[in-house]
Parts: C-alpha cells; sequence; structure tokens
C-alpha cells in the first residue's frame, strides 16, 4: 500500500483556520436556534404572567374573589390559576405573582399547600397564616419574611431557611416544635 493518498477527502492541505471557519459556519444555525428558543420561552412566561394578573384583577373586581368564602368556584379557579402559573414561570416572576396576592391581600386565601416554590426569593413578604403544607421551599430565600402561623411540619423546608426569617411566631417548626 505504498503511495496510497488520500487526496479523495478533500481534506489535504486544510489550515487550522480553515477549520475554526467550517466550524464557525456550523455553530451560527445553532446559535441562532438556542437564541430563538430562549426568546420563546421568556415570551410565553411573560404571556403568562400577564394573562394571570388579567385574570386575578377581574375575580378581585368581578367576582368579590377576597370576600368569597372558603369552597367557592371562584376560589378554586383563583387556586387553580395561581398553580398553573407558578409552573410555568421561573422565580423572578413568581416572586411578582408573591408580590401581587401580598398587596392584594389573597396571600391568605389562595391554597398554596404542594406548590414548588423552589429557589424563589421571599425576602421581606408576608405569608403569615399561608398554606405552605407540602410546598417545596428549598433553596428559597426566606429572610426579612413573616412566616406567622404556618405549619413547616411537612414543607420542604431547612432549619436555617428559617431562622433567617424575621418572625415565625406560632409556626410550627419541621421538628414538631411550636415557635414562640
Amino acid at each position: 500500500m505504498t503511495g496510497y493518498q488520500l487526496d479523495w477527502t478533500g481534506f489535504k492541505g486544510k489550515t487550522l483556520w480553515d477549520w475554526l471557519n467550517v466550524l464557525g459556519v456550523l455553530a451560527i444555525p445553532v446559535v441562532v436556534g438556542i437564541g430563538t428558543a430562549w426568546i420563546s420561552t421568556q415570551q410565553a412566561q411573560e404571556s403568562a404572567l400577564h394573562q394571570y394578573l388579567d385574570t386575578m384583577a377581574s375575580l378581585l373586581l368581578n367576582k368579590n374573589l377576597r370576600e368569597s368564602s372558603a369552597n367557592t368556584e371562584v376560589r378554586a379557579v383563583a387556586r387553580a390559576r395561581t398553580w398553573t402559573v407558578l409552573r410555568l414561570l421561573d422565580p423572578a416572576r413568581k416572586e411578582i405573582i408573591f408580590k401581587f396576592l401580598q398587596e392584594s391581600d389573597l396571600i391568605h386565601i389562595i391554597d398554596l399547600s404542594q406548590a414548588d416554590l423552589s429557589g424563589m426569593s421571599f425576602r421581606n413578604i408576608d405569608l403569615r397564616e399561608a398554606n405552605l403544607s407540602n410546598a417545596d421551599l428549598s433553596n428559597a430565600d426566606l429572610w426579612g419574611a413573616n412566616l406567622d402561623g404556618i405549619n413547616f411540619m411537612t414543607t420542604n423546608v431547612t432549619t436555617r431557611q428559617l431562622l433567617e426569617a424575621r418572625s415565625l411566631k406560632g409556626s410550627i417548626m419541621p421538628d414538631g416544635s411550636i415557635h414562640q
């Protein structure tokens, strides 16, 4: 096999710059695709946030959500909408939801049990007596939050996280003790 050459492959005489040029050309569609997917995700999350806020405003103004009884349809709709949007949004947009719930006095009305609240910032938010049973608060920032009267027995949260809160008065801690 002496004298056998690979001229037919087209690789002969290619330099490093030639290869980098080829890789650069191939990378452009990949980068554009990733960028397009990211923008689509951001737009979908922003749309979901706006739809949620519009729906909740309608429930507040037209259906008297704040004054409704515990097991009414309006509360069931509000809970379903809240749960759905929390699953779709990133932590920064979830924080907007919680600020809205707090400022509109709905934080105690909407049942947040079993919600995925991991990685969220609850800095200085008043969650007093919110239903967070079985909620996932792993890696959540609770610094300065008012967590009075919450049962943390079945909530995924650490004692270290809870100690960052402003107040835990009357809360049932993960170990079953009642915080004074």
